[in-house]
């Protein structure tokens, strides 16, 4: 079996739990995840099943979306709801909030951490929570934090493609909460800009609900929860729900290659894809290919190589 999973995580497992029960179901083949998501939050969770395993990399690197359900008027420690609360505004603050000012606010936020930007893309300086997985000294973050340690993590360049808020209400206890939609890239901490845009609001605010609505062209509704899954699983009926590898890759453009050009690559060698031959696609300007076999399986995946025409496996599926 070999293929992806668009998995729905429920909340309050881990992803590398996500990822033991669904090889519970599916038996002897290796399978892994396409980007962690946080114990609470719940969302698209990308398994990768048998060769897939090898595509792993490529979703760490796909845009992604979020919906954020924030609270505005308390900060915690760990930027969620999971933490200790360490900030709480007077009510006259709270009071003040209005969908308009959020909306607003947020819009300074990226901008005053703005590094580089185009059209579609804004680049910022953004500082990890201390409550992470990122290491520092070979130690988890979470794991000092939890023991009081002081902890200083660098900024890092990440990137968001889109952001609004809206939908603001008021909570039980006389807190507001409003949820922010937000595309972002690889290494983006949904946590840190809802802490950045409590601080910069001065009311504070923490992550309480977090829900991942797509990854590349995976999307939500689209998406297999857990249970339905194990269900299918139960009626041998797994295979169905498995996407083919290629699934991920429909924008890239495609070869068919000869069997000859398939035994070469088999080799570890290279081999020429000459512009007089008919293809299924025009790739010329392309840095990666879709490659198939005659019978339209797809065996590689094709990079360029040193010399016109010369292009090699980047990734090798066989047959």
């Amino acid at each position: 079996m070999h293929g992806f999973l668009n998995l729905d995580k429920p909340k309050g497992i881990s992803s590398a739990e996500a990822v033991r029960r669904v090889k519970k179901v599916i038996g002897p083949h290796k399978v892994g995840h396409g980007g962690t998501l946080d114990p609470i939050a719940t969302g698209i969770l990308p398994i990768v099943i048998g060769k897939a395993t090898r595509f792993s990399e490529e979703f760490l690197g796909m845009r992604k979306v979020y919906l954020a359900s924030v609270i505005l008027g308390m900060s915690t420690d760990s930027y969620d709801s999971e933490g200790t609360s360490t900030f709480r505004a007077d009510t006259d603050q709270i009071n003040k909030i209005s969908e308009r000012l959020v909306s607003e606010t947020l819009d300074r936020l990226v901008i005053s951490q703005r590094i580089e930007s185009s059209d579609t893309e804004t680049q910022i300086m953004q500082k990890p929570p201390i409550f992470s997985a990122l290491k520092k000294g070979g130690i988890a973050a979470h794991k000092l934090a939890r023991k009081n340690t002081p902890i200083d993590l660098d900024p890092r360049r990440v990137s968001i493609y889109s952001w609004k808020a809206g939908g603001l209400t008021t909570t039980i206890d006389g807190l507001r909460q409003v949820i922010i939609e937000i595309e972002c890239g690889r290494g983006f901490y949904v946590r840190s800009l809802v802490h950045d845009l409590g601080e910069l609001l001065g009311c504070g605010a923490y992550l309480t609900d977090l829900r991942r609505m797509k990854v590349g062209d995976f999307l939500i509704n689209e998406s297999v929860d857990l249970e339905e899954f194990i269900l299918y699983g139960s009626n041998n009926l797994v295979e169905k729900l498995i996407l083919p590898i290629d699934k991920i890759l429909e924008s890239w453009p495609a070869v068919i290659l000869r069997d000859s050009d398939v035994r070469t690559l088999g080799y570890g060698q290279s081999i020429i894809l000459s512009p007089y031959r008919r293809y299924l696609s025009t790739f010329f300007d392309a840095d990666l290919l879709r490659a198939y076999d005659p019978a339209g399986k797809l065996v590689a995946i094709l990079e360029r190589d040193f010399g016109v025409g010369l292009w090699k496996s980047f990734k090798y599926l066989g047959r």
